[in-house]
């Protein structure tokens, strides 16, 4: 019996300054899988599109595999009614992980995978293919990284996206997957046990991107990239030769002025940050598990040691006050980052927050998913909670303002 063609969707985000930003690698690692078990599979990235209703219309498979973060959930419940009623039609990703049975009841989809897709994929199409009867919700779980490919690039004009890093030109790579942090705004798909990749594994990818794809620019996105500092001197060691920069985003925990210079020695111009805040009452609030200190000093000693160095601060988390955003407006002005990225607070599905919002003071959460975004255009993002202190429009003045103060510091917005 032939394979089953399946085409993976990366649907819209028109909220987006620039869609076009990345790539879906969590498609492109399906995609991937599948190819080595046989099938004929394609990424339509609809991302940019303004004709995506048009061209979901044009789309013919067996098969289609639909990714869904939650602000982007009614254009994938759009997509799974223009698409074919006779074709299987899953979904998948943060969204319908957390809220698998309402995503089912509000969409046309026939099935959700809840967590990573990668091994229960090609199982679920194994089983459509002999006609057994699918379950509605199947249960992905946690993958071992080093028995799946590398992401099928060739899959999609690998070029033609933009990840932020100053030179252009740059290609996203993990290297990990998980966290062990229990941040109150944070939700891992990818779980809470940190899963690494073989370091050859890694040490190969590299060198694919750089001599198969000509990139010179690596962005390693991991959640903890620094967390053993002698996995990752390992694979600086091992791509050092080929002369590529470096973009990481690891914790401030995580790195001190030994590291950071070897770091920066290694290839690494740019080094991102998860501020959050420069007051302490709102990072424990957060849960973040860090303090002001250790973030002043991170910024300050990888700036010393001559990367860029870029912040990103969240405003209007429950319990934010004129006072804790001066706070914040104090550590910008005593770091002075290079750049920086400010977010709204979103209760995402999964999130403590969202889990338990009564622990927060919230009174209100909205049910319109379109607006749960955390930055948009024109550096905004949605507003969809209240709190007794805190309702939309002092959220939005917190925001304004703060966005304000940081364009007179550095007016270096990166969407």
């Amino acid at each position: 019996m032939p394979k089953s063609h399946i085409i993976l969707i990366n649907p819209p985000s028109p909220y987006l300054k620039d869609d076009r930003a990345q790539p879906p690698m969590g498609l492109l690692y399906l995609a991937a899988n599948l190819e080595k078990q046989g099938y004929y599979v394609d990424v339509e990235d609809l991302a940019g599109r303004s004709d995506w209703e048009q061209r979901t219309a044009e789309l013919e498979a067996d098969v289609f595999g639909v990714t869904c973060p939650t602000p982007n959930f009614f254009i994938a419940k759009k997509i799974s009614q223009i698409l074919p009623s006779e074709s299987l039609k899953i979904v998948g990703g943060p969204h319908p992980t957390v809220l698998p049975e309402e995503t089912l009841r509000r969409t046309k989809f026939n099935v959700v995978i809840r967590h990573e897709g990668e091994v229960i994929l090609p199982k679920i199409l194994e089983s459509y293919e002999k006609g057994e009867k699918l379950q509605r919700i199947y249960e992905g779980g946690l993958v071992d990284l080093d028995s799946i490919p590398v992401p099928a690039r060739h899959l999609v004009k690998i070029h033609e996206y933009h990840p932020e890093m100053e030179g252009g030109g740059a290609v996203t790579i993990f290297t990990s997957r998980g966290c062990p942090m229990r941040c109150a705004f944070c939700w891992k798909l990818t779980g809470e046990t940190i899963r690494f990749r073989k370091i050859d594994n890694v040490i190969n990818e590299v060198k694919c991107v750089v001599n198969d794809y000509e990139f010179k620019n690596i962005i390693f996105e991991d959640d903890n990239f620094c967390v053993d500092h002698v996995r990752v001197k390992k694979i600086f060691n091992g791509i050092k030769s080929l002369g590529v920069n470096i973009r990481i985003c690891p914790r401030v925990d995580t790195v001190n002025r030994e590291m950071l210079k070897f770091l920066r020695e290694s290839g690494v111009t740019e080094i991102s940050f998860g501020v959050e805040s420069g007051s302490q009452k709102i990072l424990d609030l957060m849960k973040k598990k860090t303090t002001v200190k250790i973030n002043e000093k991170a910024v300050l000693e990888a700036k010393e040691a001559g990367m860029l160095v870029k912040i990103y601060l969240i405003v209007g988390f429950p319990g934010e006050t004129e006072e804790t955003l001066e706070e914040t407006k104090q550590f910008v002005k005593r770091t002075r980052p290079d750049k920086w990225l400010l977010q709204n607070f979103v209760p995402y599905p999964g999130t403590d927050v969202w889990n338990n919002p009564e622990k927060y003071g919230i009174t209100w959460m909205s049910g319109d998913y379109s607006r749960y975004y955390t930055v948009g255009r024109g550096g905004k993002g949605g507003v969809v909670f209240r709190t007794h202190e805190l309702d939309e429009e002092k959220i939005r003045k917190f925001h304004d303002d703060l966005y304000d103060f940081l364009m007179d510091i550095k007016p270096m917005y990166r969407g």
